[in-house]
């Protein structure tokens, strides 16, 4: 059995918890953003925020989109 890190473990949850939000029974490349940046001062935000855009900005629009589904994963 593979094991995973706990930052992994996080970013699975988080995604889920944003399709569940959404009423979405599948979990989506965008629910897996949304879930990353929503460590504000995680690597996907401080990035994102070093290029000049603005994380809450990157978030609306996110949540506006239809984003392809993400590969099922087990965690």
């Amino acid at each position: 059995m593979h094991q995973t890190s706990p930052g992994v473990e996080r970013a699975v949850a988080g995604a889920r918890e944003h399709a569940a939000r959404r009423g979405s029974d599948t979990v989506s490349l965008a629910h897996y953003v949304l879930a990353l940046l929503d460590e504000e001062e995680g690597r996907p935000a401080v990035l994102l925020e070093h290029i000049g855009l603005s994380v809450p900005a990157v978030r609306e629009q996110l949540a506006g989109i239809e984003s392809p589904a993400a590969p099922d994963v087990s965690v």
